[in-house]
């Protein structure tokens, strides 16, 4: 099971954090942070942290800001391919 914390960043801007904690009696010096990318939600890694802290290991993993890429389906974006055969 993880504890969600929300801490908040240098500049204010506050974020999530999974915390998943070992079981009691398998508490180890070791600590795991998970860094999520390509827009991908931490929840995403639960598969990885669960059976980490049941190994004794405290494990972290922070839920990234979501970034928003433009489409290239959208009339907006500027395409331009070059194609190059050597």
């Amino acid at each position: 099971m993880a504890d969600i914390y929300t801490l908040i960043d240098r500049d204010g801007t506050p974020f999530q954090v999974m915390a998943f904690s070992p079981p009691d009696g398998r508490k180890r010096a070791v600590r795991i942070v998970i860094l999520p990318g390509a827009n991908c939600d931490a929840k995403r890694y639960r598969w990885l942290a669960e059976p980490l802290s049941a190994g004794g290991a405290m494990v972290l993993v922070p839920n990234p800001p979501q970034l928003e890429h433009p489409s290239p389906a959208d009339p907006k974006v500027k395409k331009k391919s070059i194609f190059r055969y050597d």
